[in-house]
């Protein structure tokens, strides 16, 4: 009988074991905050883009892809960020263009934010008239949406 006694406390330490590695990796999973943060909508009058869409990559090397749009789109490109806890900040250069389509500004634009569930509250210390933008988290993103959006239309 002893050596059954044995075995069922190695099998319940294993099990706890496996169970705390669950629990484990369930909590780290939940702190992730990569992922799509979304205010993209089309005007069904118009047919004009507006809001924001930003891909989170958390990691050893964070960064963001945001696009934003305001009639049409523009971005799509991959920036470094800055992630600590529930915080984020990142800075995105803008190009416009002339008639001519040559770049005639390269504005440099800082953004900060905090995750919140389910969303990413952004705004702009350099885009006060943006206020506070808030992005909801996109369920089941396609990858590659954030920078597709910036060819709208």
């Amino acid at each position: 009988m002893r050596h059954r006694a044995t075995i069922v406390g190695l099998s319940t330490a294993v099990a706890a074991l496996a169970f705390t590695a669950a629990v484990g990796d369930a909590s780290s999973a939940e702190r992730s905050r990569s992922g799509v943060y979304s205010s993209f909508r089309i005007s069904p009058e118009t047919d004009d883009a507006g809001g924001m869409e930003v891909e989170v990559r958390d990691g050893a090397a964070p960064s963001v892809v945001v696009t934003a749009c305001e009639g049409g789109c523009w971005g799509g490109k991959s920036w470094p960020a800055e992630i600590r806890g529930r915080a984020i900040s990142f800075t995105v250069i803008e190009e416009w263009f002339d008639a001519a389509g040559k770049v005639s500004d390269r504005p440099s634009v800082r953004y900060r934010g905090r995750f919140v569930p389910g969303a990413l509250i952004l705004e702009s210390p350099d885009r006060p008239h943006m206020g506070q933008e808030r992005l909801r988290r996109v369920r089941q993103p396609v990858p590659g949406q954030t920078a597709a959006r910036a060819r709208y239309p």
